[in-house]
């Protein structure tokens, strides 16, 4: 997603993987639990902090390497 986006999204949202790496498949959900530059005060910081859904493990990354789930 692109950088509007991700500083757009709120703690709660449902994202979905863009690709896969160590911790995610491409496909798989994550919420989003908490956002970096909500404790470091960097406005335009896209880190957080990811809840897994399927393997209910909690781990950082970048919002950016997420896309909004269509409901």
């Amino acid at each position: 997603m692109s950088l509007q986006e991700a500083l757009a999204a709120q703690i709660g949202d449902i994202l979905v993987a863009v690709f896969t790496n160590t911790v995610t498949k491409e496909g798989d959900e994550v919420i989003l639990v908490e956002r970096a530059r909500d404790i470091n005060e960097m406005v335009n910081d896209t880190g957080g902090w990811f809840y897994h859904r399927k393997t209910k493990q909690c781990f950082g990354g970048n919002i950016q390497d997420y896309k909004f789930k269509v409901r």
